[in-house]
């Protein structure tokens, strides 16, 4: 029966310096503040930033949601980035995604500035992606190396794939991306990352004994944890630390912009 990888666990570990970090920005009247960017009213969306908003409160930070309607467009939105970019009081800023199919991901995250991109999927951004590097994080805090052993990715998405994958590499894994259909590649995994946006895909048949699964897209159906020696839950696994690194990542950019706008 595989060990689960407990993130909100992590998360709180993450945090609590994060926390003091907030109290002392406060003290010179500097309260971190994220601003994200809503599309549409995708019920995901929703629940994820709600999640983002409850944490944020939980240790003193500022979320502002910016919201547009489904059929708003590319210059909407770069039009609002702008003010951002040049709002002192925004310290950070994230677009919410999956976006509405018209409109161009790279086009608008590339809008941010690399000093506010707080989620890290651009390439200049100053900061680690707050997903890919919350997985990572994991890894390490269960003391579970990576290094030359055989990573695979179900999917290679924006947000988790691709980062991650490169994320993986620095660290010395053998990393591959696959399809659900590459059974072969997935069987041979010591480290299984399903980050594909279809639910319960990952088949206890399809894994080995003893991998490591890293759940990052609810892709992991009922048997797994049979076969896996170690796996994150749909609830409370990657997501925690997805919100955990987002926040840390914010706070660094307050301190970032302190500095650079202290007299």
């Amino acid at each position: 029966m595989a060990i689960l990888l407990d993130g909100r666990k992590v998360a709180e570990a993450i945090l609590r310096p994060v926390r003091q970090q907030v109290l002392d920005l406060k003290k010179k009247k500097i309260v971190p503040c994220l601003a994200i960017i809503l599309v549409g009213e995708e019920p995901e969306s929703l629940i994820y930033i709600r999640q983002k908003v409850k944490k944020a409160e939980e240790i003193g930070v500022r979320v502002r949601v910016f919201k547009f309607s489904e059929q708003t467009t590319e210059t909407e939105i770069e039009k609002l980035l702008e003010k951002l970019n040049k709002n002192p009081k925004i310290h950070g800023i994230m677009v919410q995604l999956p976006l509405p199919s018209h409109l161009n991901p790279d086009e608008i995250l590339s809008a941010i500035v690399p000093e506010k991109d707080v989620d890290g999927l651009t390439p200049h951004s100053f900061y680690p992606p707050a997903c890919a590097a919350g997985i990572m994080k994991i890894l390490e805090f269960y003391r579970l190396s990576v290094n030359n052993k055989k990573v695979v990715i179900l999917g290679y998405g924006r947000v988790v794939g691709k980062p991650l994958f490169k994320l993986m590499k620095e660290a010395g894994a053998k990393v591959a991306t696959a399809d659900i259909k590459d059974v072969d590649v997935l069987r041979s995994a010591d480290v299984l990352v399903g980050a594909l946006p279809i639910k319960d895909v990952i088949k206890p048949e399809m894994v080995k004994r003893g991998v490591i699964v890293i759940d990052a897209a609810k892709n992991v159906s009922v048997g797994v944890e049979k076969v896996a020696s170690y796996l994150t839950p749909k609830i409370g696994g990657v997501g925690p630390m997805t919100v955990a690194m987002l926040l840390k990542n914010l706070v660094r950019a307050s301190q970032r912009q302190q500095l650079k706008h202290r007299p």
